[in-house]
Formats: structure tokens, sequence, C-alpha cells
């Protein structure tokens, strides 16, 4: 059993992109340190919270004066735009978390599976995996890459560790910043620890460039192929077709010299 069963029998109304990036994912969470049924159930638990059982791409801001008093406490003007989601997002996320130009709050309100919020966030997860968030924050919702920034901030979190602890709310904080939502979490996990029960997480394959000399251009794009169905990025893909590519050069020039 993966993960995406897990997923698919727990969120039966989970959106397309959510389950294609599970589908596809088990090395990228390998990669993460989500090794363990433990792991993967904490993991699981934040994530179906943060996206309403993975149905949730944007938050949609379109609260009411009572939930906006509940979420911002601190912030008692912003029940004015109860109602008004766009006005919302700019009044309690404008002028922080690198929001810094008028619109940024809504621009960047909260997204994918961690809810990703703030223009700092999604520059420095973008940064992190190579993909522009920043520039095109829809990026964090794609099947490639929604499970990117979601794993990125939970290694950021050590969670793993708090996993292994069974500290749910220690887990919580880091992803939240505080409790919010703090029984919906804990309700997902006693849904997702059984789940997860016997669940294999299998590691990213390694990429095995095919041969060398005269091969090389093949050589080249079977690398490439192999490394995209995989999961790396396109930085990493560079770099190991640039390998490969100065690999075939050594083996070619060997060759040449042993024909002399």
């Amino acid at each position: 059993m993966r993960a995406v069963d897990v997923v698919n029998k727990l969120c039966p109304r989970a959106n397309a992109a959510y389950i294609a990036a599970f589908e596809a994912g088990d090395g990228q969470m390998s990669d993460a340190g989500i090794t363990t049924p433990t792991r993967l159930a904490h993991f699981l638990a934040q994530v179906m919270h943060e996206t309403g059982g993975l149905t949730v791409l944007r938050e949609n801001m379109n609260y009411t004066a009572s939930r906006i008093r509940q979420v911002w406490p601190s912030r008692p003007n912003a029940v004015q735009f109860a109602g008004n989601p766009e006005g919302l997002a700019n009044s309690v996320y404008g002028g922080r978390m690198g929001n810094t130009n008028p619109g940024d709050g809504w621009k960047y309100r909260g997204r994918g599976l961690m809810q990703t919020t703030g223009r700092e966030a999604y520059a420095k997860y973008g940064k992190r995996c190579g993909v522009p968030f920043e520039s095109d924050p829809d990026l964090v919702l794609s099947a490639e890459h929604a499970l990117k920034p979601a794993l990125a901030e939970w290694v950021d979190g050590k969670c793993n560790e708090m996993a292994d602890r069974g500290d749910i709310a220690g887990i919580t904080r880091r992803i939240n910043g505080g409790l919010i939502g703090f029984e919906d979490r804990k309700a997902w996990l006693a849904r997702t620890l059984p789940a997860c029960n016997g669940v294999e997480i299998k590691p990213r394959p390694p990429v095995k460039p095919a041969a060398t000399g005269a091969a090389g251009g093949a050589v080249v794009v079977t690398t490439i192929t192999a490394a995209k169905s995989a999961g790396y990025d396109w930085t990493t893909i560079g770099v190991a077709a640039a390998l490969v590519v100065l690999l075939c050069v050594v083996a070619a020039i060997a060759y040449k010299a042993t024909r002399k």
C-alpha cells in the first residue's frame, strides 16, 4: 500500500491535482524523511486539515465577522471586511510576511497542501524548490509542484522528529503558528494513523546512465526522461545531464586513445 492509496481512501472528493501529486510523490516524501507510517500519518493529518480533505486550493477569505474575530483577534478592524475576501486578505496579511506591495495580501494568500501564505514564504520555498512560486503563486497548486513547498515547510519545522514523539501540538504550532483547528487536526490524525498502517514509502529510484561514447546523445535524453519521471526539478536534471555529457566526452577521448 502507498500514500496515495490512503489519500484516495480518506479523501474521496480530493482535487485531481493533489491526487496526481501524491501518485508521483513517494520519492519526494522519502527525500523529506517521511519514511514511516507514523510520520506519514502526521503529515497527512496536517495537510488534510489545511485543505479540507484535499478539496481546498486557495484560502477564499470569505469570513463572517465572528469568524474574523476568532482567527485574527488582534486585528479588530478587519471585521469591516466580512464578506469581502480580497479586502480581508489585504487587511490581515498586508504589511507583513513579506507582503509589501498593494494587493500582496490577496495575491499571496494561502494556497496548496500546507496553505503557503505570504510573499516571503512563496519566495523562500520557490528558491528552495527551484520553482518561481513568487512570480506565479498558483504553481503551488500544480500536480508537479504541490508537494514541494509542503515538504520543505515540514522539514524546516523538524516535524518528523515531533511525529516520532507523537507531538501533534508541536507540529501544529510549526505549521499554523498557533493551535487554530487543533481539534480537527487531531480528528484527522485519529483516521490517518490506522489508515497508514502497512504503508510503504519507496525511495526515489536512482538515475542510471545507460551508455557512453557514441551513444552520448541518447544517454542524455534517457537521463533527462528518467530524472523527470522520478520527480527531480529542472536544476537537478540540468546538473545530471551536464555530468553525463562530461562522462561521454571523457569516455570518447579514452576510446580514441586506445585505438591509436
